[in-house]
């Protein structure tokens, strides 16, 4: 095993759910800066940590759950939400999500609080229609990862 992780391997759930025909994700963590220079540090910048927040995106094709509400799905013991549904429960509701990009081999895993930023379908002629999709952390990311400091 080369330890290189599969991006096939990844998941997003949201609410315990997974987000259905995902193409890709991706996970930010920032961490923000203060300015802190006086005369004395002679026109050096001098700085200190401030504040961090986390963001994930994730694009998909639009899809949609059958009449009956089920899903043919691969990645039991989740269920499935379709695209549809994210757009109610998030944008409409404007209610607060627990996220969780899931990689399934290994069980890696970032988890948190989150808002939808953003939400966007794209319909090309004789294309498949895709989404998009922006969320904003609203809180601390937990992570089962281990950092192992430099030596």
């Amino acid at each position: 095993m080369s330890g290189v992780v599969n991006g096939t391997d990844a998941i997003l759930l949201i609410n315990g759910q997974y987000f259905i025909m995902a193409t890709s994700h991706s996970i930010s963590f920032n961490h923000k800066t203060r300015d802190i220079t006086v005369r004395e540090t002679e026109n050096w910048s001098t700085k200190i940590a401030h504040t961090r927040d986390w963001s994930l995106e994730c694009e998909g094709y639009f899809g949609y759950t059958y009449d009956d509400g089920t899903l043919n799905s691969k990645h039991d013991p989740y269920t499935a939400i379709a695209t549809t549904s994210i757009f109610q429960q998030m944008y409409e509701n404007q209610e607060a999500l627990t996220v969780k990009l899931l990689f399934q081999t290994d069980g890696i895993f970032y988890e948190g609080e989150c808002y939808l930023t953003s939400y966007g379908i794209e319909a090309p002629t004789e294309d498949s229609a895709t989404v998009s999709i922006s969320m904003t952390g609203a809180s601390d990311v937990k992570t089962n990862q281990q950092v192992t400091p430099a030596s």
